[in-house]
């Protein structure tokens, strides 16, 4: 299983020879400096990069992790990119019952032994195909910015804590 992720990266590289563009197994955007970052997937990315250069603009250091490739998890790329953060966010749009998002959970699995004691924030939102817009994704960052650690469970509405 382990070398499907360096198939899919083999494959990735020959559709960007082929078209002119790749993807990765991880869309790494603002992540340079970034002290909280976002992990997600799909069409939140987008909205979440708006959310980020707005708080950039306000001199936040937030990123974003956009996991492209998810079994199997692309543990080692998902560790490097996030080596010098401080916080992680997940937004999840599923709910495993009694647990946290599958990517939360599948996150922190990966990263129990590669960075000791990164505070992993679970954030179920979108459930049902609802919007999760720039506010919400603000939201996750303010939330963040308020806790020192994860409440060890899932959050669902972000949007209280806004005001």
């Amino acid at each position: 299983m382990e070398d499907a992720v360096e198939v899919a990266a083999h494959v990735d590289t020959q559709y960007k020879e082929q078209f002119g563009r790749g993807y990765g197994l991880l869309d790494c955007y603002r992540l340079e400096d970034a002290e909280a970052v976002l992990v997600t997937s799909g069409t939140i990315g987008s909205t979440a990069r708006a959310a980020i250069d707005s708080l950039r603009e306000e001199g936040k250091r937030a990123g974003l992790a956009r996991i492209r490739l998810f079994r199997p998890f692309p543990k080692a790329q998902v560790t490097e990119a996030l080596k010098h953060a401080n916080k992680v966010a997940v937004i999840d749009r599923n709910l495993s019952v009694g647990q946290e998002g599958i990517f939360c959970e599948e996150l922190k699995s990966a990263l129990y032994t590669a960075i000791d004691g990164l505070p992993v924030f679970g954030f179920v939102l979108g459930l049902g195909g609802t919007n999760v817009s720039p506010v919400h994704i603000r939201g996750v960052f303010e939330f963040m910015e308020r806790h020192d650690h994860a409440p060890g469970k899932p959050i669902f509405d972000i949007e209280g804590e806004n005001g």
